[in-house]
């Protein structure tokens, strides 16, 4: 199986998108070659905890890490035979997966319990185009087991209850621990059934030798992939060596600069690189009229604010001078803004006080008392 193959079942391995039809398992003492009992089940009539827990289980078999042997295995003959009727029922048939698990027996030499879980399901496999995009409904339906060999570890013991629904101290209670071998039957090649190849994954030397005595595979031995290592300096002098090129390579970014440098300055001569090749330049200014305010300002923003600035005093002057003229009849304020009223016969003229500076608005009253 391609990984890209192994990726598109195991997506399936989640508690939302799971849809195992059931499970089967059979236990076995593994020093004394015996069976302890085997059973199957319709796996949703499992609760939704015991669920996630298989689930877990059966998705951690099929870690290639740590130097794993994960390859397809061809099978033949009563074993063909006997993981396709597995794999084309909907409930796993304990009778068969207690006969796999004695054939296991006869050739695992590992100590303890082991229990072999086996788990049946159906994907319907899309159709895609050569750029992995679905282009249709499903043209086949694949019918597979994944199985796997969890070894029984100890855990804390504690206050028990029995099948008898009795309280029984018990100091060691034994768990599935993480699978130490998976399967996978048939295998996804081509994102098709093969029933020729099933897909394991074993790490350690007593799982491989079980896979070499069950199906003649040609599966190498273990061998522990080494650790990444960092470089260091290994003696005094590899260190004297790596200051050396540490300082050679100091000074030829050093030359580089003083190139770069000298070629900078070559570059600018006979170019003007005054400020006002550059009208957006900024510089700092303090206009008159600003006081201790600082403000920064490129040079065409300034001489706009100085012309906004000089425009503003002249039309100031022009409103002062009319306000001052004002016994000459002269218009001094915009017509819009004054309100005429009559008032038994007498005329009132109403305009706005903004319009007009305090300062200026009595000087006019004075001057009209006086002329009266």
């Amino acid at each position: 199986m391609t990984k890209s193959g192994l990726l598109e079942i195991k997506k399936r391995f989640k508690f939302k998108d799971c849809s195992f039809s059931g499970m089967a398992y059979a236990i076995f003492d593994n020093e004394g070659k015996e069976i302890e009992g085997a059973d199957s089940t319709r796996f949703l009539t499992l609760d939704d905890d015991e669920q996630k827990k298989y689930i877990s289980l059966i998705s951690k078999a099929y870690s290639a890490a740590g130097g794993a042997f994960a390859e397809d295995v061809t099978v033949i003959g009563d074993d063909a035979k006997m993981l396709m009727a597995l794999a084309k029922s909907d409930i796993p048939d304990a009778s068969l997966v207690r006969a796999w698990a004695q054939e296991i027996i006869g050739n695992y030499d590992a100590d303890g319990e082991y229990a072999l879980l086996v788990f049946s399901d159906a994907y319907d496999v899309p159709a895609k185009d050569t750029g992995k995009n679905k282009t249709g409904e499903s043209e086949e339906v694949y019918s597979y087991i994944a199985a796997c060999i969890c070894p029984f570890k100890p855990a804390k013991g504690g206050i028990m209850k029995t099948s008898e629904n009795k309280l029984h101290a018990s100091d060691v209670i034994k768990v599935l621990g993480n699978p130490v071998a998976g399967f996978m039957y048939p295998a996804f090649n081509d994102r098709s059934s093969d029933y020729d190849n099933m897909y394991c994954v074993v790490k350690n030397d007593p799982e491989r030798e079980m896979i070499r005595g069950m199906y003649a595979a040609d599966v190498p031995d273990y061998v522990k992939p080494e650790p990444k290592k960092k470089v260091k300096a290994d003696s005094e002098e590899d260190g004297l060596t790596m200051e050396a090129a540490r300082q050679a390579a100091d000074e030829e970014t050093a030359d580089g600069y003083a190139l770069h440098l000298e070629a900078s300055i070559k570059q600018t001569e006979g170019v003007d690189t005054s400020i006002r090749q550059n009208e957006d330049v900024e510089i700092q200014t303090r206009p008159e009229g600003y006081g201790e305010n600082i403000e920064t300002l490129t040079e065409k923003a300034m001489q706009e604010k100085l012309r906004e600035q000089a425009m503003m005093e002249e039309e100031k002057e022009q409103v002062f001078e009319g306000l001052n003229n004002f016994h000459k009849d002269q218009v001094v304020l915009p017509e819009d803004k004054i309100i005429e009223r009559d008032v038994n016969g007498r005329k009132f003229f109403l305009v706005p006080e903004s319009l007009i500076p305090y300062d200026k608005l009595q000087e006019l009253l004075e001057s009209l008392m006086q002329e009266a």
